[in-house]
């Protein structure tokens, strides 16, 4: 007699976890299972989000110009007026585009493994800018793929930028490369592919590619350095007050993963990996002050740019502890002139 074993799938994102989260006292976010992660096993909600650790810790020295930098944002924070609410959703909604990711291939049914979520933060941040400071007439969607296969300063060998890249030299790729739009080079998705191997060398319909570029600029690779006497907070909100959306990280713990909406906290749960984000604007809610940010898992997660719980429509983005370094979110951030 042949007996046929079966292995019961344990979702990653489950019911337990919610109820243990309901139960701690003074939460400022509600928890709940996210549509995206129910039914997911704990690889498949990885492959989902990246099983990794993103490079993106700053490792070089200031020079010379960052310096001088540094010492000009603090003569411009000295004479700043910092509002205790600013957002660019509310300002530019227009150009606050939530990137839908199509994790499965549509006509096998096979979830894609190329997340590359550190190079839809990078692109993201580069399309809100260039539409917020009206360098394009609208919002114009860049081709992340483009960065995932030609970007040799992010590359790392082995994953072929599917599950880590880098953004610490984002500013050499967008100087000297720069970026097609979407509708030239379309996301692709698969790990296995020549996509994720191969830098394009036309569009995908055939004709020639043509990108943008970012401008060469005093601020160098665009990394916040803290002039004396100033707040990394403050520093923030000024570079986005004057130049747009902030490209940033943080911390993820298992948490996270149960966010629905309010003002997240760590709570419990074990680190898992550090995360890109768009960090849009910033708030305070029954006195606690908050980041308002942009996440990359698409519109059917997370809460609307603008708290309106009826605002189905502009879901993907979620709020985070502000001024404590919370998860390390005020600890790398990068901003670049467009």
């Amino acid at each position: 007699m042949i007996i046929l074993a079966s292995v019961l799938q344990v979702d990653f994102v489950n019911q337990e976890m919610v109820d243990l989260l309901k139960n701690i006292p003074d939460m400022t976010w509600t928890p709940g299972i996210p549509a995206i992660f129910a039914g997911k096993s704990e690889e498949e909600v990885f492959m989902m989000i990246g099983d990794t650790n993103i490079n993106f810790q700053h490792d070089l020295e200031p020079d010379l110009l960052e310096k001088e930098a540094a010492m000009e944002t603090q003569e411009l924070l000295e004479k700043a007026v910092l509002p205790d609410s600013f957002s660019w959703f509310d300002l530019k909604p227009e150009c606050m585009r939530v990137r839908h990711i199509t994790l499965y291939n549509e006509s096998t049914g096979i979830m894609k493994t190329c997340p590359a979520y550190w190079a839809f933060a990078s692109v993201g941040v580069f399309g809100d800018n260039r539409c917020i400071l009206g360098r394009d007439p609208v919002r114009v969607n860049y081709s992340e793929q483009y960065r995932i296969s030609c970007d040799n300063y992010a590359i790392d060998k082995i994953y072929s930028h599917c599950i880590t890249g880098s953004n610490n030299y984002y500013h050499w790729f967008m100087t000297g490369n720069g970026l097609p739009t979407e509708a030239c080079i379309s996301y692709k998705g698969e790990y296995h592919n020549n996509y994720t191997k191969i830098c394009p060398t036309e569009c995908d319909d055939g004709s020639a590619i043509v990108t943008t570029t970012l401008g060469i600029n005093k601020y160098y690779d665009g990394f916040l350095y803290k002039p004396n006497d100033i707040s990394k907070e403050d520093l923030m909100k000024q570079y986005m007050m004057k130049f747009g959306s902030l490209l940033g990280s943080f911390d993820v713990y298992y948490d996270y993963l149960f966010y629905q909406n309010g003002i997240y906290q760590h709570k419990t749960g074990s680190l898992q990996y550090n995360q890109p984000v768009i960090i849009v604007g910033w708030g305070i809610e029954n006195g606690v002050k908050y980041w308002l940010c942009r996440q990359n898992w698409g519109e059917l997660w997370g809460e609307s740019g603008d708290q309106d719980p009826e605002n189905y429509d502009q879901l993907g983005y979620f709020r985070i502890l502000r001024g404590v370094n919370h998860c390390n979110i005020e600890e790398t951030c990068y901003i670049y002139e467009v």
